[in-house]
């Protein structure tokens, strides 16, 4: 599997600056609260960005299994709040390099769109011990060069989940479906995941989770996966991270490693 954690997780440049230009004024940096990304690790978090504001997302990633390597290059992921509790999810096509000992191949993915929306905010007299919860809904779209274009969309939906454990410790989880087209067969996988998140200071966080995809519909491989990463506030605006982590069986890297950027505007 090349990428396994990026859902990143797709248009073009003209879009963003098209959303940056028409993004409202909000309040200073100072008067914020940090941004919460969906990147680096698999765990979609459990809240959408504020309305009218822009939030672009995007890394590198290496992976490599065996005698096969891959760079991915963007993993761009452009989150537009529209409404209260809502935002639009633009995932941009990134540059995908895989080497085998005998072949290469290379060219931009498929692109995403997709939407998050706010269930609840957690707190006292909120469900399951006061989670925070929000729902993804999204797809591919057939953009991508012909060695990586999917035939049709693929979608799937996402159900987050989050817990303020303590001032300094987060729990956040996933549970994932997705429904794939190849050729004539379709094949619905689902996906798990479960990750604590650390605050060491009031800028470096640090996290640790481990993540699996396994097939609901026909046989395939069970994929399992451990990484964990760091991230750090420039300010309440921009954020630093890097991740590094491992496929826990055969069908998976034997390690991946990345770094990203996230801006809110």
């Amino acid at each position: 599997m090349i990428d396994p954690l990026s859902n990143w997780p797709q248009s073009g440049p003209a879009l963003l600056i098209l959303i940056v230009t028409v993004a409202p004024a909000v309040a200073s940096a100072q008067d914020e609260e940090p941004l919460v990304t969906d990147r680096p690790d698999f765990t979609e978090s459990a809240e959408a960005v504020d309305k009218g504001r822009v939030q672009l997302e995007s890394g590198v990633t290496y992976d490599e299994v065996e005698e096969v390597t891959a760079w991915s290059l963007g993993e761009v992921l452009v989150r537009v709040g529209v409404a209260k509790k809502i935002e639009i999810r633009i995932g941009i096509d990134s540059y995908l390099d895989i080497e085998t000992p005998t072949e290469k191949f290379s060219g931009m993915t498929n692109s995403s769109l997709g939407a998050k929306f706010e269930l609840n905010q957690g707190g006292d007299g909120s469900p399951l011990g006061g989670a925070k919860m929000a729902l993804i809904a999204q797809t591919t779209l057939p953009t991508g060069a012909s060695v990586f274009r999917d035939i049709e969309v693929q979608p799937s939906l996402v159900w987050a989940l989050a817990w303020d454990l303590s001032t300094r410790i987060s729990l956040g989880t996933n549970l994932g479906l997705g429904l794939l087209s190849f050729k004539d067969v379709d094949v619905s996988e689902g996906s798990a995941s479960v990750a604590f998140g650390f605050g060491l200071t009031d800028r470096w966080s640090t996290y640790a989770e481990f993540f699996g995809i396994f097939p609901l519909s026909d046989e395939g491989p069970n994929r399992a996966f451990f990484n964990a990463g760091l991230t750090y506030l420039i300010s309440n605006n921009l954020q630093l991270d890097c991740r590094a982590g491992h496929g826990l069986n055969s069908f998976n890297p034997d390690y991946f490693v990345g770094a990203g950027v996230s801006k809110r505007w």
